[in-house]
């Protein structure tokens, strides 16, 4: 079994008073919070930095400190099966405008 080790934020706005949460719809028909792979000699904040700005064009983003929560599931690709672990953190933004980049 292969394994994988990505990093995310659960990333919000206030709105009006309403906490607003982004969610991409990724390709694969899911949605989900902004992450993606680790990359080598990276840490798990700086790829969760740096997939937010390449997946959302977001660069103004604050953390929330003692926020740091994982989530692993294995699931299955090009027949081999993987175990991921993702590492998501918690912060917001004052970006009124958000669009995503699309990605195949």
């Amino acid at each position: 079994m292969g394994t994988e080790k990505s990093a995310g934020i659960v990333l919000f706005r206030n709105n009006l008073g309403k906490n607003e949460f982004l969610l991409l719809n990724y390709p694969q028909g899911h949605w989900d919070f902004v992450k993606g792979k680790i990359e080598q000699n990276e840490t798990s904040h700086e790829a969760a930095i740096r997939e937010t700005r390449e997946e959302t064009g977001i660069t103004n983003i604050e953390f929330i400190d003692g926020f740091e929560e994982s989530v692993e599931y294995d699931f299955r690709f090009k027949k081999e099966n993987i175990h991921k672990k993702v590492i998501f953190f918690l912060a917001k933004t004052d970006r009124k405008n958000i669009k995503t980049i699309s990605r195949t």
